[in-house]
């Protein structure tokens, strides 16, 4: 160090060793004694508690039960239409009305393929009738005698 000479040093050097390395160490040793409180801490927190435990999944079974229930109308459970809640009304009136908008419009809740059309597809056999290879000739029939349900005569 060329600014301030080798007294100036040596007055630096004596700083570092009196006032800044023991205020480094007290702080180190009180950080140690921190973490001497804190590692037995941390164990206990990585311990699952079995009791604990029962008592989140007991709460969960009755949450789903309380969902269940809040969930159910009069359509569903053993409670009378007229003991139904205001909200749980309006919900089955909403319900109803879009199903009835969608059955009204007359459209289909399945999407359609865009490559085929309604009906039979090409290449389809089909079963109609068969057509008539002379349709000019016509031939009458004998009235029939008997009925073939009852086996009765006709007259």
């Amino acid at each position: 160090m060329a600014v301030g000479g080798p007294d100036v040093e040596l007055v630096v050097l004596r700083h570092l060793r009196d006032v800044e390395l023991p205020l480094m160490w007290s702080v180190i040793e009180s950080q140690a004694a921190r973490l001497a409180v804190l590692e037995p801490l941390q164990g206990l927190l990585d311990v699952e508690d079995p009791q604990l435990l029962a008592v989140v999944k007991a709460q969960a079974l009755r949450i789903a039960e309380l969902e269940r229930r809040l969930g159910a109308g009069s359509d569903d459970s053993g409670v009378p239409s007229s003991k139904e809640s205001i909200e749980a009304r309006a919900r089955g009136k909403a319900e109803r009305r879009e199903r009835r908008a969608q059955r009204d419009t007359g459209a289909s809740l399945r999407e359609r393929s865009k490559d085929r059309r309604r009906g039979g597809q090409p290449g389809h056999p089909g079963r109609g009738l068969v057509r008539d290879l002379a349709p000019q000739h016509r031939e009458r029939l004998d009235s029939p005698v008997g009925c073939r349900g009852c086996g009765g005569r006709a007259e």
